[in-house]
């Protein structure tokens, strides 16, 4: 009777509480290594979203700009709301003259514009537009 039990608990297999505390603090360890690594790619991710959509929304306004006569063009230093990738983005547009060296070109325009989106500026770009009658 004593080789029944002894056989019957030699054949169970299967992990002692004390290999299951282990595995799950060895896990427990390296998720606390891996974690950080997958939160600060998806906040490189989501920036790089952020920055696209600035992209997009200034190039939204400076094709405005082409296909509207200048007498139609928004107050140089105003700001507009453009919807672009599921955000809203505040784009600000101002424009002057394009002068060089003291020489100005007449229908030539310095046109800046600074997307923001969250409290933070995105994206700037800077263009010389010149309609071409």
């Amino acid at each position: 009777m004593a080789s029944v039990v002894r056989e019957r608990s030699a054949s169970r297999s299967g992990f002692s509480l004390i290999e299951a505390i282990i595995a799950i603090v060895i896990v427990g360890i390296v998720l606390a290594a891996v974690v950080p690594a997958f939160i600060g790619n998806l906040r490189i991710n989501t920036d790089n979203e952020a920055r696209t959509g600035a992209v997009a929304a200034a190039q939204t306004v400076l094709d405005q700009f082409r296909v509207r006569p200048k007498s139609d063009w928004p107050t140089s230093g105003s700001a507009v709301n453009v919807d672009s990738h599921g955000r809203t983005y505040a784009v600000l547009v101002a424009y002057a003259p394009f002068c060089q060296g003291g020489i100005c070109f007449t229908g030539a325009e310095l046109i800046d514009v600074e997307v923001s989106y969250g409290g933070r500026t995105r994206y700037t770009v800077s263009t010389v537009f010149t309609a071409l009658d």
